[in-house]
């Protein structure tokens, strides 16, 4: 009996350090296992299969894959192949994060520093940032320089700012490198270098940056670091306009518009002008404004800024509408002068203004603009952002009747 016992507790030792073994056997395998399964989900994402893809990711994230975690939590966040969830979104990369992702943490620094999907955080951000930087990622690097360049920041550091561009760009950051040539062009954070300029400029634009095929565009249009060379320059705006740079397409328009380095083509020109406005944002916008500040009285660029105030009016888009009406205006249109005038006095879309009113009735009043001469007598009359003025107010409704406004010839007979 005692013998069958103890051959009993042998075998069950010996079956429990199996079992043991085995299970360390199982962990041991796990990171392998996890790595195999990110791999085969990583294939899938590359054939386009995105939803088999996403659950070997998952699969992978619940082994512990620090990539496979860093990839559900940016699946959550763009709501790709699962509902958005940016309480998911941030589990997921905080776990890569903990496990060494740079990738992770470099997206969580940018959603605290846009306070997007978390409360902003500029502190929570910078450390991310840092962390990521300091690990030798270039993303992280550029993206910690661009934010110590915001001005909106008191962490502002130029210097700083500039030192981490070089530092990306030496890796081969295409953005960083074109960030890098415009501090060297501009003077920001280090002295104006248009050799270095030039230099970082022909790196990134080699990447195919479009923003330093523009950029570097610029340079050759005006001869900054290298010899001035017009057909070097439309062939670098070309490329960039071909590949989205707003800036590049505003430069064609106006070469094109203006003569300026090609044969005047007006077609051409307002073709890139009209490209330029379909993005429709802001920054587009005022880039187009800019360049386009010190023309005045050309009826071209004017009638084109005019039609397409009036066509984003229809779409309702007034933000664009005001904006392309008012550069329309400042280059002379009358009908434009006319609108803008109209903005102020009725106060809509624009802060009301009975002056500014008056201001661009005369503008286009003085223009034969008959709508406009009738208005402006009635701004005399009632004394509306002028002095009244009797007189003032008969010789404008004059005008008006003379071109066979009704209103100003009922006016002139009380």
């Amino acid at each position: 009996m005692m013998q069958q016992r103890v051959r009993k507790s042998v075998v069950l030792v010996v079956l429990l350090l199996l079992l043991a073994g085995l299970v360390c056997a199982v962990y041991a395998c796990r990171p392998y296992m996890a790595r195999r399964e990110f791999e085969r989900a990583w294939a899938l994402h590359l054939a386009g299969e995105h939803a088999a893809a996403t659950m070997g990711f998952r699969k992978a994230a619940d082994m512990g894959h620090p990539m496979g975690q860093f990839q559900m939590g940016m699946a959550y966040y763009e709501g790709s192949m699962v509902p958005k969830d940016d309480a998911k979104a941030l589990e997921y990369l905080q776990a890569a994060f903990q496990q060494g992702s740079a990738e992770a943490a470099l997206q969580m620094a940018r959603m605290y520093r846009d306070g997007d999907g978390v409360p902003k955080d500029d502190a929570k951000a910078l450390f991310l940032f840092r962390w990521a930087a300091e690990r030798n990622f270039a993303d992280a690097r550029y993206e910690l320089g661009c934010f110590y360049l915001d001005e909106e920041r008191i962490l502002e550091n130029r210097e700083l700012a500039v030192e981490l561009f070089r530092q990306a760009a030496l890796q081969g950051h295409a953005e960083a490198q074109c960030e890098l040539a415009i501090c060297y062009q501009i003077g920001l954070g280090v002295p104006k270098d248009a050799e270095q300029a030039v230099h970082w400029c022909r790196m990134a634009a080699a990447q195919n940056n479009a923003a330093a095929k523009c950029l570097l565009g610029g340079m050759f249009a005006v001869g900054m670091g290298v010899s001035r060379d017009d057909a070097e320059a439309l062939r670098l705006y070309r490329e960039a306009a071909d590949e989205g740079c707003v800036g590049a397409m505003s430069h064609l328009a106006r070469c094109y518009l203006f003569g300026l380095g090609v044969e005047v083509n007006r077609e051409e020109g307002l073709k890139y002008l009209a490209a330029a406005l379909e993005c429709q944002d802001g920054d587009s916008f005022e880039m187009l404004r800019c360049m386009f500040a010190g023309e005045v009285n050309n009826p071209q660029v004017a009638d084109f800024f005019y039609d397409k105030s009036e066509l984003y009016t229809h779409f309702k888009d007034d933000a664009l509408s005001v904006a392309l009406c008012l550069k329309a205006a400042e280059m002379g249109h009358a009908a434009a002068q006319y609108n803008t005038a109209c903005l102020y006095s009725e106060g809509k879309c624009l802060k009301q203004d009975f002056a500014e009113a008056a201001k661009w009735y005369r503008k286009a009043a003085e223009q034969g603009h008959a709508e406009a001469q009738f208005q402006l007598g009635r701004a005399y009359f009632n004394a509306k952002g002028v002095p009244q003025d009797e007189d003032k107010a008969r010789f404008w409704c004059r005008k008006a009747a003379e071109q066979g406004h009704e209103a100003a010839q009922n006016a002139l007979t009380h």
